[in-house]
This record gives structure tokens, C-alpha cells and sequence, in this order.
């Protein structure tokens, strides 16, 4: 534990290596640098899986979603949904 009590969290970059590792090619696309936000994306097929690990890996502690929103691209007729963790 670090001082205080409080526990040491990864930084982003620790926590995305951490999902690439742990998922290897399920982690569609990863961005750090160059980017506002940075983001990981995975299939629908993989989102429980992921997001259960991001939330129950003790040094991950993701244990809020913030927000849920979702992008219309209606040229390519789909949605995308967006976990902001």
C-alpha cells in the first residue's frame, strides 16, 4: 500500500499494456499519444470479457463507469458504443 492507505494505481499506459497483454489481438486498436482521451477498442464479442477484468483486476480498479454515450455513423449504418471508465 502506498502512504496513507491508498493503493498504487497503474497509469494509462501501464493499464493498456497490461489489457494488451492480457488480451492480446481482442484489443482491436489502442491510443495513448496524440489523442485527448485515450482509448482502448474491442469487438462486442469481447466487451464482458474485458470489462469484468477492468473491473475486478485489483490493480486495474476500474470500478466506475462514468459514462455511457454512443456514435451514430449513418453512412456506414452503425453504432458505436463508448464506456467512459
Amino acid at each position: 500500500m502506498a502512504s496513507g492507505g491508498w493503493k498504487s494505481i497503474m497509469s494509462v499506459g501501464e493499464a493498456i499494456a497490461a489489457l494488451q497483454e492480457r488480451f492480446g489481438a481482442q484489443i482491436l486498436e489502442a491510443q495513448i499519444e496524440e489523442v485527448k482521451d485515450p482509448f482502448v477498442r474491442v469487438g462486442r464479442e469481447d466487451l464482458v470479457e474485458v470489462m469484468t477484468f477492468c473491473r475486478d483486476a485489483e490493480a486495474l480498479q476500474f470500478d466506475l463507469l462514468h459514462c455511457l454515450s454512443a456514435v451514430d455513423y449513418p453512412k456506414e449504418d452503425k453504432v458505436q458504443l463508448v464506456y467512459n471508465l
